[in-house]
């Protein structure tokens, strides 16, 4: 009774290990090859398996060990037959995740081609050198493949300026110094709003500028002055990489605020500041492809109009504009 169990139990044992043996996909992993490649072949059982994979493998080192290479591959290649055959290969290694996607006629072409690129990964001087000679005669088939491998990082391009139609734009912070505007060299910060057709910049900025102080020679009387400013910029900006240069025409409005001091009584006046001129303006790209630059203006402006600044009951002169005033801006621009 004993013997008869046992006999039934092989024979349960026998077809149920004959049906887990016959699944049409997932195939186990068969032992590596090599100390260096493990792999995973998942493929429907008409295909060869995974030790065929591996062994022909080692005939494509001529029969013998394949090199250690020191790099341990982890293979994992899925087999698919929706329309032709396909393998999608995913390969692990210490310095990344590579995939790639081979196509062939037969599952016997994939797992030859997979068998390549798993011997060509460990060595391949060593695959060249276990190759018998071509026969020119009768060129085997090879495999199409393609590849989903990432692409490799794009070139950054220099940042030129449109010569077409391509409108770009432009903000930044000036930081100014000027002479002839008030009684004395006096800076200034604001911001700007640019625009860009082409070579052909417009450019509208406003400045503040920090008080300064000025007196009747002879006297303790003087004034406080302040101006607030606007300033729009037409020009020219030529490509000579890293640099942009060019010529500028810019035109000026601002008021001019005077407030009056050492005097019994105080008053504030206030003036037009009305001015033309020309200047010169140099860019500095930050880096190829880069957003950044900074822009420097060197501008002669001439006043429109000029006007004394006197203190009533005070004789003499706060302030007499010169004939024409210089200003020199630096600025940080992100163009958009």
């Amino acid at each position: 009774m004993l013997r008869g169990a046992s006999w039934l139990g092989q024979s349960l044992l026998i077809t149920f290990t004959a049906t887990l043996a016959s699944p049409t996909l997932a195939q186990v992993p068969a032992p590596s090859a090599t100390p260096d490649l493990s792999l995973e072949w998942i493929a429907p059982a008409e295909c060869p398996t995974s030790a065929d994979v591996l062994s022909e493998m080692l005939r494509l080192f001529g029969g013998r060990e394949p090199p250690r290479s020191g790099e341990r591959r982890a293979v994992r290649a899925v087999v698919s037959h929706d329309g032709p055959w396909s393998v999608s290969i995913e390969t692990s290694t210490e310095s990344g995740l590579y995939r790639r996607t081979l196509n062939a006629q037969t599952c016997r072409g994939l797992a030859d081609a997979t068998a390549l690129i798993l011997a060509l990964s460990v060595d391949p001087e060593a695959v060249k050198a276990a190759a018998p000679p071509a026969d020119t005669s009768l060129p085997p088939q090879a495999p199409t493949t393609t590849t989903s491998v990432p692409p490799p990082p794009s070139v950054p391009v220099a940042h030129v300026p449109d010569s077409g139609g391509s409108l770009r734009y432009s903000v930044a912070i000036p930081v100014s110094v000027a002479a002839g505007i008030l009684p004395a060299v006096d800076p200034g910060i604001g911001v700007a709003l640019g625009a860009r057709l082409g070579v052909v910049l417009v450019d509208l900025s406003v400045h503040d500028w920090l008080p300064v102080v000025a007196k009747v020679p002879g006297t303790n009387a003087g004034g406080t002055f302040g101006l607030v400013s606007g300033t729009l910029y037409a020009c020219t900006a030529f490509r000579m990489a890293p640099f942009e240069i060019g010529p500028c025409a810019q035109f000026d409005v601002g008021s001019i605020e005077a407030t009056g001091s050492g005097v019994t009584t105080t008053s504030t006046g206030r003036a037009l500041w009305l001015a033309a001129g020309a200047g010169a303006l140099g860019v500095l790209l930050l880096g190829a492809g880069s957003h950044w630059a900074i822009p420097v203006h060197f501008d002669l402006l001439v006043p429109l109009e000029r006007r004394d600044f006197v203190i009533q009951h005070v004789s003499g002169v706060v302030f007499d504009p010169p004939p024409a005033a210089g200003r020199a801006t630096i600025a940080l621009e992100y163009r958009f």
